[in-house]
């Protein structure tokens, strides 16, 4: 897509979760982010030539059609104080706060039960609720999304993607950015279908990354395209900057385990399982959260990377520290089968036996 200063803002709604916090009331997460078009000045034209530079290429070919659309959400300055509509089903509500500063908006709502069952039969697919966005400054043309929503009990896997299920290079700093910005998205062969048969047992599936968020629909796209799960995917907020470009291979990473407490906090009734790679923090990241979680994380699995295999030491350490939650490394997705299924198949056996359990105490 050709940048003109003639296109409308854009809005980017990002799936949404519900999770029922009692009978009869659901917590709904929404979030998205309202972009003006792009307008060329000086630092933004700055920004470009140092990635040109990195990349070996040229600023004209980073403003092409096929790398533009990536690029646009790094160079598009947010929306600021605009209101968001949100639309289920016939009904229409108005978000409590306007976008941020940096055009975005993450927002709570507790929505009671009925709203959500009314539009189950017609928008709804295996705990999927069609949901629509608008914005005055994008002429009120609505946005669709989706709703994935969560009982209180059961299993979620949480999955990194970087170098997990997406080929990244993230330790290579000219890879990463050709990766990110310029070539077409490679995922892990074979991840999709472990994924996939998890997904058929019944376990629900969470993406949780330090990629920028600006990556979401490109990201969004490969997982639909090589057909993971469908499923959350939260991103860490990212402003480019010239400083910021030159290392974004070291972005910290306290924004991912904020989220991760987040989502286990926020379903303190369901059970995870926590998979990443050797590449970044993960295995330290995940051992922190299991410690503070112990009755909810049942397991913890890391892709070994060829040229970065986690030391077998850490994941002593984790098992001395933590006994009751397994930890594994995995170099093939052969392998992850093997090490998870039975604990997937184990841990939805006894949800059914509980749940027989409760409906037979009711009879």
């Amino acid at each position: 897509m050709k940048p003109t200063s003639e296109q409308k803002s854009q809005l980017v709604a990002f799936p949404g979760t519900g999770y029922q916090i009692e009978p009869g009331r659901w917590r709904v997460q929404v979030a998205g982010v309202l972009q003006h078009p792009y307008l060329p000045n000086l630092r933004k034209r700055m920004l470009l030539k140092i990635l040109a530079n990195i990349l070996g290429t040229t600023e004209s070919e980073l403003l092409s059609p096929s790398c533009f659309g990536r690029i646009a959400p790094f160079v598009c300055d947010g929306a600021r104080g605009q209101p968001i509509m949100i639309q289920l089903g016939d009904q229409q509500m108005l978000l409590p706060r306007r976008t941020r500063s940096n055009g975005h908006f993450l927002q709570t709502l507790h929505i009671p039960d009925s709203l959500l069952r009314s539009h189950l039969n017609e928008n709804v697919e295996g705990g999927r609720l069609k949901i629509s966005f608008a914005s005055p400054s994008t002429d009120g043309s609505l946005v669709d999304s989706v709703l994935h929503l969560l009982p209180q009990s059961g299993l979620s896997v949480i999955s990194d993607i970087d170098d997990t299920i997406k080929e990244s290079d993230i330790n290579d700093r000219r890879e990463l950015l050709a990766n990110t910005f310029v070539r077409p998205f490679r995922t892990v062969p074979g991840m999709s279908q472990v994924y996939r048969e998890w997904s058929d047992s019944g376990a629900t599936f969470h993406y949780v990354s330090s990629s920028p968020w600006q990556l979401f629909v490109p990201l969004e796209d490969m997982l639909s395209q090589h057909a993971f799960p469908e499923g959350p995917i939260h991103l860490r907020y990212f402003r480019l900057r010239n400083q910021l470009l030159q290392r974004m291979v070291r972005i910290k990473r306290s924004g991912k385990i904020t989220t991760l407490r987040r989502v286990v906090q926020g379903m303190p009734q369901r059970r995870f399982i926590l998979i990443g790679d050797s590449g970044e923090k993960d295995l330290e990241l995940y051992r922190n959260l299991a410690n503070k979680f112990k009755d909810q994380v049942l397991a913890v699995f890391i892709r070994n990377l060829p040229d970065r295999p986690v030391p077998i030491e850490k994941i002593q350490r984790f098992q001395h520290q933590l006994p009751k939650v397994p930890c594994h490394a995995f170099s093939t997705p052969e392998e992850l089968a093997a090490l998870g299924g039975p604990i997937v198949t184990e841990f939805q056996t006894r949800e059914i036996r509980r749940k027989g359990r409760i409906a037979s105490q009711s009879d």
